[in-house]
């Protein structure tokens, strides 16, 4: 995907969705980094995601990972307040699994969907789980 997409999401979440205070106000006014899970399968994309992510949310907690199983286990330990992911991990939904369990954990937890798919093949599972970003992946 576009870096610069990447960039130009997670500074909307930043600056117009109060991202930074989430974390905050989730654990009663103490300061706490913000957790943060990028899940990719393509090890070029995910690189890009650990170079982007550090630079635009420096008070992050910033975990990535090619694994939905290692993310969701993540989230169960640590929480999570912004999640990153593909739909179409390996073959398989898991990206929007991952993003049902997440909000089941965090119901205030911001999701940003990259994907090669088009909108209207998931439109319904996007809908329903009202993401707050989607990058399509051009490759």
């Amino acid at each position: 995907y576009q870096k610069e997409q990447l960039r130009r999401e997670l500074s909307n979440l930043r600056y117009h969705s109060g991202v930074e205070n989430q974390a905050q106000d989730l654990t009663n006014g103490k300061e706490t980094p913000l957790k943060v899970i990028g899940v990719e399968c393509d090890n070029i994309q995910l690189r890009h995601m650990k170079e982007e992510v550090p630079q635009v949310l420096p008070m992050a907690d910033f975990f990535a990972t090619t694994f939905v199983d290692e993310a969701a286990q993540f989230a169960e330990d640590n929480g999570c307040d912004v999640l990153i992911s593909e739909i179409d991990i390996y073959g398989y939904y898991d990206g929007i699994k991952l993003a049902r369990r997440i909000r089941e954990i965090n119901p205030r937890a911001k999701v940003i969907f990259v994907t090669v798919a088009h909108e209207s093949e998931y439109a319904r599972e996007l809908i329903e789980l009202r993401i707050d970003g989607f990058i399509r992946n051009c490759l």
